[in-house]
């Protein structure tokens, strides 16, 4: 049986380290992907809401909120709310639960603090959703 040289063995490891490299920078790419596509949604959301276009804000929530509030109840809740400017948004933190990518939106002021509503989205089907679910902050 031949043993393994140095050389085969430094060969390896860069092989392998270069392939671990790989992966980390493809798990980064989805990732920004992911993030992405979710403030695209917020902005269509928020965009639509601005415009007065209840039906098409209220396609981009997800199913489970569709279940429990009609159109017209949306329409009604969304006329109270000063959403925000959407073009100051940063997606906050994006994590993974239940095997559900969930996300936050929002965004920070020029001294860094978090302020205003933060919005949580939902990966429901390949889309991301807006869940109705909000909160205040002021760091």
């Amino acid at each position: 049986m031949r043993r393994a040289t140095r050389a085969s063995c430094w060969v390896a490891a860069i092989v392998c380290a270069l392939a671990l490299l790989c992966l980390v920078r493809w798990r980064v790419q989805c990732r920004r992907s992911l993030e992405q596509a979710c403030l695209e949604t917020h902005r269509r959301f928020l965009e639509a809401v601005e415009k007065g276009r209840a039906e098409e804000a209220y396609s981009l929530m997800v199913s489970d909120y569709r279940r429990v509030c009609t159109v017209s109840d949306f329409q009604r809740i969304m006329g109270r709310y000063a959403w925000g400017e959407y073009k100051r948004f940063r997606c906050l933190r994006m994590w993974k639960q239940k095997g559900r990518w969930n996300c936050e939106v929002g965004y920070r002021n020029a001294a860094g603090f978090f302020v205003g509503t933060i919005y949580q989205y939902e990966l429901e089907s390949g889309e991301w959703r807006f869940t109705g679910l909000t909160r205040s902050c002021v760091d």
